[in-house]
Protein backbone atom coordinates (compact mmCIF):
# COMPACT_ATOMS: atom_id res chain seq x y z
CA UNK A 1 0.00 0.00 0.00
CA UNK A 2 1.29 3.47 -0.89
CA UNK A 3 1.66 5.95 2.01
CA UNK A 4 -0.39 8.53 0.13
CA UNK A 5 -2.98 8.77 -2.61
CA UNK A 6 -2.64 11.12 -5.56
CA UNK A 7 -5.83 12.21 -7.21
CA UNK A 8 -7.36 14.92 -9.27
CA UNK A 9 -10.57 16.44 -8.00
CA UNK A 10 -13.81 14.81 -9.13
CA UNK A 11 -15.85 16.72 -11.74
CA UNK A 12 -18.18 19.32 -10.27
CA UNK A 13 -16.07 20.01 -7.16
CA UNK A 14 -15.46 23.73 -7.49
CA UNK A 15 -12.05 25.27 -6.81
CA UNK A 16 -10.26 22.02 -5.87
CA UNK A 17 -7.16 21.10 -7.88
CA UNK A 18 -6.12 17.98 -5.89
CA UNK A 19 -7.75 15.80 -3.26
CA UNK A 20 -6.86 12.79 -1.11
CA UNK A 21 -8.57 10.89 1.71
CA UNK A 22 -8.01 7.85 3.88
CA UNK A 23 -8.84 6.41 7.27
CA UNK A 24 -9.28 9.39 9.58
CA UNK A 25 -8.10 12.15 7.25
CA UNK A 26 -8.94 14.14 4.15
CA UNK A 27 -6.94 16.80 2.32
CA UNK A 28 -7.78 19.08 -0.60
CA UNK A 29 -5.86 21.72 -2.51
CA UNK A 30 -8.18 24.66 -3.15
CA UNK A 31 -7.32 27.37 -5.66
CA UNK A 32 -6.20 27.77 -9.21
CA UNK A 33 -5.65 24.74 -11.41
CA UNK A 34 -2.02 23.66 -11.58
CA UNK A 35 -0.37 21.73 -14.42
CA UNK A 36 1.04 19.30 -11.83
CA UNK A 37 -1.13 19.03 -8.71
CA UNK A 38 0.65 18.82 -5.35
CA UNK A 39 1.03 15.41 -3.75
CA UNK A 40 -0.71 15.28 -0.38
CA UNK A 41 0.35 12.81 2.30
CA UNK A 42 -1.68 11.60 5.28
CA UNK A 43 -1.20 13.41 8.58
CA UNK A 44 0.85 11.53 11.16
CA UNK A 45 -0.36 11.89 14.76
CA UNK A 46 2.60 12.08 17.15
CA UNK A 47 2.70 10.98 20.82
CA UNK A 48 2.71 14.62 22.00
CA UNK A 49 -0.70 15.21 20.34
CA UNK A 50 0.61 17.18 17.37
CA UNK A 51 0.29 16.04 13.77
CA UNK A 52 2.64 16.35 10.82
CA UNK A 53 1.05 16.97 7.42
CA UNK A 54 3.16 16.43 4.29
CA UNK A 55 2.63 18.21 0.99
CA UNK A 56 4.73 18.34 -2.16
CA UNK A 57 3.61 21.45 -4.02
CA UNK A 58 4.89 22.71 -7.34
CA UNK A 59 8.29 24.37 -6.83
CA UNK A 60 7.88 28.12 -6.41
CA UNK A 61 4.13 27.89 -5.74
CA UNK A 62 3.00 29.80 -2.64
CA UNK A 63 0.22 28.20 -0.58
CA UNK A 64 -1.33 28.35 2.89
CA UNK A 65 -2.13 25.17 4.83
CA UNK A 66 -5.35 25.53 6.84
CA UNK A 67 -6.86 23.29 9.54
CA UNK A 68 -10.47 22.93 10.71
CA UNK A 69 -12.61 20.75 12.95
CA UNK A 70 -15.91 21.56 11.22
CA UNK A 71 -15.11 22.49 7.57
CA UNK A 72 -16.46 26.00 8.26
CA UNK A 73 -13.95 27.71 10.54
CA UNK A 74 -10.36 27.48 9.25
CA UNK A 75 -7.08 28.35 11.00
CA UNK A 76 -3.88 29.03 9.06
CA UNK A 77 -1.01 26.75 10.10
CA UNK A 78 1.62 28.08 7.69
CA UNK A 79 2.12 29.99 4.45
CA UNK A 80 5.00 28.54 2.45
CA UNK A 81 6.61 28.54 -0.97
CA UNK A 82 6.90 25.12 -2.59
CA UNK A 83 10.22 23.37 -3.07
CA UNK A 84 11.26 20.31 -5.05
CA UNK A 85 10.71 18.02 -2.05
CA UNK A 86 7.97 17.10 0.41
CA UNK A 87 7.39 19.74 3.05
CA UNK A 88 6.25 18.78 6.57
CA UNK A 89 3.98 21.15 8.44
CA UNK A 90 3.20 20.69 12.13
CA UNK A 91 -0.27 21.09 13.66
CA UNK A 92 0.31 21.30 17.43
CA UNK A 93 -3.43 21.24 18.26
CA UNK A 94 -4.39 18.15 16.22
CA UNK A 95 -4.60 15.71 19.14
CA UNK A 96 -7.05 17.84 21.11
CA UNK A 97 -9.82 17.28 18.56
CA UNK A 98 -11.77 14.14 17.63
CA UNK A 99 -11.41 15.05 13.95
CA UNK A 100 -9.26 17.46 11.98
CA UNK A 101 -9.44 18.55 8.33
CA UNK A 102 -6.69 20.17 6.27
CA UNK A 103 -6.63 22.09 3.01
CA UNK A 104 -3.96 23.93 1.09
CA UNK A 105 -5.18 27.21 -0.40
CA UNK A 106 -3.36 28.61 -3.40
CA UNK A 107 -3.89 32.36 -3.81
Amino acid sequence: MRPYVESTAPPGLSGVSAITAGFGYSLAVVGQEQPTPPILTPPVLLPDGSAHVGISPVAGLTFTLLASTNLVDWTALATLKGTNSTMTISDPAAGTFSRRFYRAVIP
